[in-house]
């Protein structure tokens, strides 16, 4: 009978008390604690909402926070955030993970603004598609003439597996409305970014230059990439809609995971523009409907945009953009270890065209230099094209200079940038030195150079080699140089590139006054 009065009394006490809690609010935290104090002998009774009531100072701060939370715009909840994390510091709970730059305004994505993307969304992942974005070597730049409006050329590229991945999602107007707290949209609607290089913010952002001198907007460049009209993606977006007509909501948000050197000469800008087209083709409108419409619209974007939609290996003559697709023809690289050297310094392609002397040009036949990377030219009937497309141009064409694979590699874009960028000729000066290579040559107008080791030397050679390289490159030469290992890259007319093992890459890095005693790291990409 006594337990029983004993325990009727507890139940009338927490009645009493939660009655209390409902109606008037007024419970302190005193006496939550002096309940569970007098009867922490009893199990089995849950007095949790003594501890949340309005009165409590920690619960009254998180409740009004949460006011505060719903009612802001998300580019403004940063401020709730440091609120959030002053009120747990001042009440003993300071383990919050907070990261301020996840919440601004901006299209450089970090993981933690991924998930918060994903999160607006609502999405179990933010992309529709993903896409792998090549880059390409020249192995010849002819230049023929100078015209008013460009410069006529003859080239052969062949794509590598070093490149870029390209995500994509389309976007309502919901959609489009919740990103635009997060990100600055394009003219057009669209959404560019591009992922947060932890190394280029640490090591190497402030030793890239602009090659114009330019100062960037942070809101719109990212090591000198644009997310903004400037980009060749959003050129593609934009003249697709005007020349379809295009008149629904739909937007795109476009995320580039960059690992393609800017300004190297070796087509990472005009690749992910390739990419894009290819999403809108075959994926989403489908408007084009011939190959030939395809490569007139890509003719209208850029020079290098159209190579992309061949099957890798192309003859390309006027700007770049006539296309001469060599899919029945097996390029002399194949198989081939292509190391690709950048100096940090990027070369625009406007101020090397510019400084062209065509007095120091040799006029050599491209279409002997073709001859020299297609196995077993003489049975491909697509040379007979070639030959045809440069029949107003064989007059002036001198024949080659001996038949060694390295007088086919020819560049005629070298002594500009040479004179733009002398740490380029220097660095290809030593490459040249080294007994590695069997042909050293600049790709496109950038400032990267493209090499081919030799088919005869073992693995555990060239690697030898490659270190005394190195430590060459640190002596004599003073510059960061990023090293690239490549293979070349084809597609088939129906599928996308899909590389079997992306390209592999080092650094040799120095300090800014000289090498004695300045770090450095390569990584030796095998």
């Amino acid at each position: 009978m006594k337990y029983c009065f004993k325990v009727k009394g507890v139940l009338l006490l927490c009645v009493y008390l939660l009655h209390t809690v409902v109606d008037s609010k007024n419970v302190f935290t005193d006496q939550s604690q002096f309940v569970r104090k007098k009867y922490q002998q009893l199990r089995g009774v849950c007095l949790h909402f003594l501890l949340s009531t309005p009165r409590n100072n920690v619960a009254s701060d998180k409740y009004a926070l949460r006011r505060v939370w719903s009612s802001a715009k998300l580019c403004n909840r940063v401020k709730c955030s440091k609120k959030r994390q002053i009120k747990h510091v001042r009440s003993g709970r300071s383990n919050l993970q907070y990261d301020e730059d996840a919440f601004q305004r901006g299209n450089i994505v970090s993981n933690k603004k991924m998930k918060l993307i994903i999160r607006q969304l609502n999405r179990a992942k933010w992309y529709d598609f993903k896409f792998f974005s090549p880059a390409k070597v020249n192995l010849f730049l002819r230049l023929k003439e100078r015209k008013e409006t460009h410069n006529e050329l003859s080239t052969l590229m062949h794509a590598i597996n070093l490149g870029d991945d390209i995500f994509i999602t389309a976007l309502n107007k919901e959609d489009q409305r919740k990103l635009t707290e997060l990100l600055f949209p394009c003219q057009s609607g669209d959404f560019l970014t591009i992922k947060k290089d932890e190394e280029y913010e640490g090591k190497y952002k402030n030793e890239e230059m602009y090659p114009g001198g330019r100062d960037e907007d942070t809101r719109y460049y990212y090591n000198h990439y644009p997310l903004n009209d400037d980009n060749i993606i959003a050129k593609v977006l934009r003249r697709y809609r005007e020349e379809l007509g295009i008149r629904d909501h739909v937007k795109f948000l476009i995320h580039v995971v960059k690992r393609t050197p800017i300004f190297s000469g070796i087509g990472g800008g005009s690749s992910n523009g390739a990419s894009v087209f290819y999403f809108l083709e075959k994926y989403y409108y489908k408007y084009l409907k011939s190959n030939q419409l395809r490569n007139e619209f890509l003719k209208t974007i850029g020079s290098d945009i159209s190579f992309f939609s061949s099957s890798g290996f192309a003859y390309c003559t006027g700007k770049g953009n006539n296309v001469i697709d060599l899919s029945d023809a097996q390029a002399t690289i194949s198989g081939s270890r292509i190391y690709i050297f950048q100096i940090s310094e990027g070369l625009s392609s406007r101020m090397v065209y510019q400084n062209v002397d065509y007095d120091k040009i040799v006029q050599y036949n491209p279409v002997s230099l073709l001859k020299q990377f297609i196995v077993n030219a003489e049975k491909c009937n697509i040379v007979k094209h070639v030959e045809e497309a440069e029949r107003s141009y064989l007059k002036q064409f001198v024949p080659l200079d001996g038949t060694s694979l390295m007088n086919s590699f020819i560049n005629d874009l070298e002594h500009s940038a040479f004179v733009l960028l002398k740490k380029v000729k220097c660095l290809k000066d030593l490459l040249l030195n080294q007994n590695i290579f069997d042909a050293v040559t600049m790709s496109g107008s950038g400032s990267s150079l493209f090499a081919l080791t030799k088919k005869n030397m073992s693995l555990d050679e060239e690697k030898m080699h490659m270190k005394n390289l190195i430590k060459q490159v640190r002596e004599k030469l003073h510059v960061p140089v990023k090293v690239y290992l490549c293979s070349a890259l084809r597609k088939t007319e129906h599928l996308w590139y899909r590389p079997g093992q992306l390209a592999e890459r080092g650094f040799v890095q120095f300090g800014k006054n000289d090498c004695k005693g300045s770090s450095y790291l390569f990584v030796l990409p095998f």
